[in-house]
């Protein structure tokens, strides 16, 4: 039996289309209905996650690893990301039995960076690329563009053969001026700032 939600007129199946708008979607979207008594425990899984790509990520690059090293701090700041989104969502619709989540939060990579983003502020890595394929880094003032697609995980992870060459990490190597190390640190800061609201059990 699907619950139902108090702020809602009738229930509805755990995907369904509805013309409302969390973190800046717009539109129709397609969400997935989670009980509100669960998100507290996603929110801290996502959290814990993400602090353990966080910790690996550490490892690989205190053994000059950086791209392999880059890939699992993108995964920590997607998982930051899915948790600040179910945050979003319980806050929005408090009082309610049901939480109505846009699915991109599990689904879409772009979705997540953008909120990412949002997380870290100038700090953040642009880590998918622009309409004209490359993306500037925020903190590097002046500095060079540095083309960077939205699968650089995979490009950081995987061996490629283009235009008669192998490759990997192509693009991602371009990066090596970032501080990966810094970065790493705020995203354990804003995770760490996220798990003590929910322990707190507060909902601002």
């Amino acid at each position: 039996m699907v619950p139902s939600n108090r702020c809602g007129e009738k229930p509805l199946s755990s995907r369904a289309r509805l013309g409302v708008e969390l973190c800046g979607s717009g539109g129709n979207m397609t969400v997935v209905r989670i009980e509100a008594a669960k998100i507290p425990g996603g929110i801290t899984m996502c959290l814990d996650n993400s602090d353990t790509y966080l910790e690996d990520a550490t490892f690989l690059l205190d053994r000059d690893s950086l791209l392999h090293s880059l890939v699992l701090l993108e995964f920590a700041c997607e998982e930051m990301a899915k948790a600040y989104i179910l945050w979003d969502s319980w806050q929005a619709q408090k009082g309610c039995e049901v939480i109505e989540v846009d699915e991109r939060a599990f689904r879409n990579h772009p979705f997540k960076v953008r909120r990412f983003e949002q997380v870290l502020g100038e700090d953040a890595l642009l880590l998918h690329s622009s309409a004209l394929g490359k993306a500037r880094i925020p903190f590097m003032l002046g500095g060079p563009d540095v083309s960077m697609s939205h699968n650089l995980r995979l490009e950081g992870a995987f061996v490629d053969f283009r235009e008669g060459a192998f490759v990997i990490g192509e693009n991602a190597s371009l990066a090596h001026p970032i501080d990966v190390g810094g970065l790493i640190c705020l995203v354990k800061e804003k995770n760490g700032e996220l798990k003590r609201l929910v322990s707190g059990g507060k909902t601002t």
